[in-house]
């Protein structure tokens, strides 16, 4: 044999030995793969079970928003006569509201107008029992002497 042919040898020998060592390793590749394909097919028939679930409830949704959407439609007039009551109660309370500033603002000037006469009645009091305190001090002090 020549060198060439050893060497070919040697190579064949190298690799019937990789292969006997990988085996192992390849089986255990070989079972994941078969345990992952079932995963996948289990997998593969949920999914198609809660499709068919998914799809009723929309169904079942869809037909509950198209009886709520019925019955709201019915009630928007009722929504609109609220609507206009609480408008015509907001306008008669700002008139209301209204009417009481402008007589609020009359009774204020009527208060100004009243006050300096109300102030001179007040001062005419006062000076009126000051010079009547006055006046029994004195009657009294005349009334001692005698």
């Amino acid at each position: 044999m020549d060198w060439l042919g050893i060497g070919v040898f040697i190579l064949s020998i190298g690799f019937l030995i990789a292969i006997f060592c990988l085996l192992p390793t390849l089986r255990n590749l070989a079972k994941t793969l078969d345990k992952t394909s079932s995963t996948i097919a289990q997998a593969e028939k949920s999914i198609e079970e809660i499709t068919g679930e998914v799809k009723v409830t929309l169904y079942n949704a869809n037909e509950t928003l198209m009886d709520i959407n019925g019955k709201v439609a019915k009630l928007d007039p009722i929504f609109d006569m609220i609507h206009d009551s609480a408008e015509a109660a907001h306008r008669a309370s700002s008139t209301l509201s209204t009417y009481a500033l402008t007589r609020v603002n009359a009774a204020k000037q009527e208060a100004t107008v009243a006050q300096p006469e109300q102030i001179n009645g007040i001062l005419k009091s006062a000076a009126f029992l000051y010079y009547f305190r006055k006046a029994k001090k004195q009657q009294k002090k005349s009334q001692e002497f005698n």
